[in-house]
């Protein structure tokens, strides 16, 4: 029988160091004794090291020799500075026999074991020492000691795998299962922060191939006196190494927004004997209620990084809204090197903490009740967040959309539609009917230069990023009825902005700023009502509308410019009424009406002439 797949476990210990009085600055030696074992010899062996080592799709780590019996190892470390707390991250690695799986591994620090599950085997674990009262001899008071055990058991007649376990783990329960007995199959994904997600089981029973099974990632099947493989088939990590998501603080149910890298301020922190100054980036975060991040670009954050083996990231990167706050986020150390921080993504059991040493203190991001977020040692749920990945699994749950007002609307032959601008960093594909409209350049904008003509982006479509839209709805004030689903950006669909449309995605910026290129003007209306919004362009001379598209009209025509407005289709004759809007600079919607000619053959790009439109004569000039 082919040897099943190991399961490997990143455990933090952290030596807690306690003294009487003030603390002093001199060498603190720590030590760190680790017992690893099996469970049972013939279950399976274990392995550990210091250091993070590569494991194969099977999840084993090559070259290495695997141990059955107990294996001890003390790590010494000193430091300069005295803390209350030194870490060392050990990586403990189980290889099972055949016929065996791992159940899973149990810790002892010397105040109760801690039994982790093998989705939970790559999660980071602190254990702290008993209480010294000075720095100790190697295994003494002020040393730190833990058992781990690696528990196998044997394989039932349904078993579980993953088809590359560092993609995502499977797991049978009860492993040794019997004849007649249900058994719950659970795959979890190892790296979600990395696009990774479960597809499908695959169902294999002796050497026979493998049927596909759509079902979900949790279920529960009949085990039979046939030996029965379920095999968990994950997609492999997205090329872009992240993913776009939402991050929700854990105490305060808000999410994070990342509102501009404009708000950054330098700021100075003493450590220890060493002067810390540094760029404090708490400012350019902002903490928003549910309802809001739903509408909000800026929480859209796409998170990315190095897998740490952690199921989170090392060198992590938050871009959202033109902010990169990998390439923005600097610290100067006291010999004046300028560096960026190195923010690590933690994966707990109920959630992840980002975190950046402070010289030798490990700092979270943290949100408060007043909706700020700060940096600090706390650790408590303020520290803890939430990552929602946007996936099309769970587009009815975790969504982004637009809400606009029920007074930006026109009624046309009796279908009213409501409009909202928008501007995005990325691109986004549309969703729900809604309907995209662009400025595609000067070429639009008609000789007399009082009539722009929009290009259609129909739904279905992916909107490009750093584009500036009017977006068209068939609802107003529920983001989940008009949604938009964010894409992964790439050259190929993220552009660079028009001069006629424009959007913005920092605060504090005015109109006067772009005075150079012309007028100002922003979606608006004349009044609320809906029957006489009178929805237009109209001029603007307060701060910019952040993640909003605005048009800016060239000074050669700003003559013109008093309003602009919207018509539909080309300007024509209908019934003896000629439609030609305000005499102003007009956006002309694309014409959605289908045409005939008088021979009743349809006609896709009308020209001048006349032809039957909704059982209509109509005459286009």
């Amino acid at each position: 029988m082919k040897s099943l797949f190991s399961r490997y476990l990143v455990v933090t210990i952290i030596a807690l160091v306690l003294f009487h009085g003030q603390s002093m600055a001199y060498n603190a030696d720590y030590y760190y004794r680790v017992t690893v074992k099996a469970n049972s010899t013939a279950g399976g062996k274990v392995y550990v090291s210091e250091t993070s080592q590569v494991v194969n799709d099977n999840g084993i780590v090559e070259g290495v020799q695997y141990v059955s019996n107990t294996q001890e190892q003390v790590y010494y470390n000193t430091n300069s500075i005295i803390s209350s707390t030194q870490t060392k991250d050990v990586y403990v690695y189980a290889k099972p026999e055949s016929g065996y799986v791992l159940q899973n591994w149990t810790i002892s620090s010397g105040s109760g074991a801690v039994i982790l599950t093998p989705q939970q085997s790559s999660s980071t674990v602190s254990l702290t020492s008993k209480r010294s009262t000075w720095l100790g001899l190697p295994y003494g008071e002020g040393s730190m000691t833990c058992t781990i055990q690696a528990n196998f058991a044997q394989v039932g007649m349904v078993k579980a795998e993953s088809n590359n376990y560092n993609w995502g783990s499977a797991t049978a329960s009860p492993v040794n299962n019997r004849n007649g007995q249900n058994v719950t199959l659970t795959a979890t994904p190892k790296i979600t922060l990395q696009g990774v997600k479960f597809l499908y089981w695959e169902k294999i029973v002796g050497g026979q191939d493998p049927v596909r099974i759509d079902g979900d990632a949790t279920m529960t099947v009949v085990a039979t006196n046939t030996v029965t493989t379920y095999r968990a088939v994950f997609s492999p990590p997205a090329e872009t190494k992240g993913v776009y998501c939402r991050i929700k603080n854990k105490a305060t149910n808000t999410y994070l927004t990342v509102i501009g890298a404009n708000k950054i301020e330098q700021k100075t922190r003493q450590d220890g004997n060493n002067e810390l100054v540094y760029f404090d980036v708490s400012s350019s975060f902002k903490m928003i209620s549910s309802s809001e991040a739903l509408t909000n670009p800026g929480s859209v954050i796409f998170i990315s990084g190095e897998d740490n083996g952690n199921g989170g990231f090392s060198y992590t990167n938050f871009e959202a809204q033109t902010v990169n706050l990998r390439n923005t986020i600097m610290v100067n150390t006291s010999n004046e090197d300028v560096v960026p921080i190195d923010m690590t993504t933690l994966k707990h059991a109920n959630g992840y903490r980002f975190s950046f040493m402070g010289g030798d203190t490990p700092y979270y991001m943290r949100a408060d009740n007043s909706g700020n977020v700060t940096f600090d040692t706390g650790v408590d749920n303020n520290s803890l967040w939430g990552i929602e990945v946007f996936d099309n699994d769970q587009i009815d749950n975790i969504y982004f959309g637009v809400a606009p007002k029920n007074y930006f609307c026109m009624t046309r032959n009796g279908v009213t539609k409501y409009y909202t601008t928008l501007y995005t960093s990325f691109p986004y594909q549309l969703m729900d009917g809604v309907t995209a409209y662009w400025i595609e350049g000067e070429n639009k904008v008609d000789q007399a230069g009082k009539k722009v003509t929009l290009t259609e982006i129909p739904t279905g479509e992916i909107v490009p990023g750093r584009l500036a839209v009017i977006l068209e709805c068939s609802s107003y004030g529920d983001a989940k009825k008009n949604r938009l689903f964010p894409i992964a950006a790439t050259s190929d669909n993220v552009v660079q902005d028009y001069y006629l449309m424009h959007g913005d995605c920092l605060i504090k910026h005015l109109p006067s700023e772009y005075e150079q290129l012309g007028t100002f003007y922003i979606l608006s209306v004349k009044t609320t009502n809906p029957a006489t919004s009178d929805m237009g362009f109209y001029t603007y001379s307060n701060e910019i509308p952040t993640n909003k598209a605005f048009v800016v009209v060239p000074k050669e025509y700003e003559n013109l410019a008093k309003e602009v407005s919207f018509i539909w289709g080309e300007e024509m004759e209908h019934e003896g009424q000629v439609t030609t809007g305000t005499d102003g600079f007009q956006l002309v919607l694309p014409d959605k009406k289908e045409y005939y000619d008088l021979q009743g053959r349809k006609v896709n790009h009308p020209s001048k002439g006349v032809y039957i439109v909704e059982g209509k004569k109509v005459v286009i000039k």
